[in-house]
């Protein structure tokens, strides 16, 4: 260990190497200096583990020769050396920045030691606690989402910049307010419920919560809390919330076009029927069902090719390969049948007009929509037009 030795009196410096040399002559190399200057200027031409300093040197005197080493040598455990024993001066020293204090005329070598290597473990800790206290306020500042903290009675303690971005409120505006009215006022007894459960149950929760907006009415936030337990003891709670505004939007909006399409599907006077890569059902609409004589329920899952599209209007068997809504699966093209036979679940038999449609989504087809009509009607009338002219060109002709 590399020690800066801070001292102008030769005995004290004599003693203090034979008690290092006593402890491990190898172990301690010292650094000595018989001026605060130059103590200052040996710190910053050689690199050291520890300062030991007396405070009554011939160019500094007191607490301030500490507070001036302690400026220039600030990651570097300081051991002050005292001819005087007082407490209230040791505290003062402690208070100034040293990591220990030892009085002349009652150091030992074990003492001395002791004292550089407890000195050494408790600046390395200090450091990784700052360091660690630095990349934590860094990491808060620089969030995008708000990230606050709850005494036990509910009041905001602190606030991060998200928080004036997001809400264009001022940090000061709610420091030291309670919380609660930053929540729109319907929302209210979930963040009440939100904050008991952590409490109670010092476990973390989440709720979507609205929160006042000084421009733009109220933001839409997803919160989570935890228990603030700093030291040890637990303080209130931590919140960080995340503004979903326009992911809410979204959501709002896509769940409105799912129910429109959803009424659509439902109200619609034609049959439509989805199907997957292997042709199973995966939505069928009730007026499909109805006219398939089935329901939506005992269709979904089913191979709609064998259930309703498996014989051909002439009795033969309809291959697979040949029908035109499995088509539309493996070429992706749009299949349009003017004419063709739909089969019933009780074996009948009806006339259809369909169109197969692929469905196309990023990684390609994923299946088809079909949709269907009963044409019997129009062709019991095609069957008497045509009946008609014929009677009406027989008269001509006659």
């Amino acid at each position: 260990m590399r020690v800066l030795l801070v001292e102008d009196s030769a005995g004290d410096v004599r003693l203090l190497r034979e008690y290092l040399s006593e402890a491990d002559a190898g172990r301690y190399q010292i650094v000595h200096a018989d001026r605060l200057a130059r103590g200052l200027e040996r710190l910053a031409d050689a690199t050291v583990e520890a300062v030991l300093l007396d405070l009554a040197l011939p160019d500094s005197q007191g607490i301030e020769t500490l507070v001036r080493m302690r400026e220039a040598a600030k990651a570097v455990p300081i051991v002050v050396l005292t001819g005087i024993e007082d407490e209230a001066l040791g505290m003062r020293l402690i208070q100034a920045g040293a990591q220990d204090y030892l009085i002349k005329g009652q150091v030992t070598s074990q003492l001395l030691t002791r004292s550089l290597r407890y000195a050494v473990e408790r600046k390395r800790a200090e450091v990784a606690l700052r360091d660690s206290e630095e990349r934590f306020r860094h990491l808060v500042e620089g969030a995008q989402d708000v990230i606050l903290t709850l005494s036990q009675e509910g009041v905001i303690t602190s606030l991060n910049p998200a928080f004036e971005r997001i809400t264009q409120w001022g940090c000061e505006e709610w420091i030291g307010r309670p919380i609660a009215p930053l929540f729109h006022a319907e929302d209210l007894p979930l963040a009440n419920e939100l904050f008991r459960h952590i409490a109670e149950h010092g476990e973390a929760c989440t709720r979507v919560l609205r929160i006042r907006s000084r421009d733009r009415g109220s933001v839409v936030g997803e919160f989570v809390g935890v228990p603030h337990v700093p030291h040890g003891q637990t303080a209130g709670l931590l919140v960080i919330g995340r503004d979903i505004t326009e992911r809410k939007r979204v959501e709002d909006a896509l769940e409105r076009l799912r129910r429109l399409y959803g009424l659509l599907l439902t109200s619609a006077p034609d049959g439509i029927y989805g199907i997957d890569l292997q042709g199973n059902a995966i939505f069928v609409n009730p007026a499909a069902a109805r006219m398939l004589g089935s329901s939506s329920e005992g269709l979904l899952g089913r191979p709609m090719h064998a259930v309703v599209h498996h014989t051909k209007p002439d009795g033969t068997v309809y291959a697979t390969h040949e029908c035109p809504v499995l088509r539309a699966l493996s070429g992706g093209v749009i299949q349009h049948v003017a004419e063709d036979v739909f089969w019933r679940a009780d074996g009948t038999s009806f006339p259809v007009e369909y169109t197969s449609t692929p469905i196309v989504e990023q990684q390609g087809i994923v299946g088809a929509v079909v949709m269907f009509r009963d044409i019997t009607e129009r062709k019991r009338v095609e069957a008497e037009l045509c009946e008609s002219e014929a009677r009406l060109r027989a008269i001509l002709d006659n």
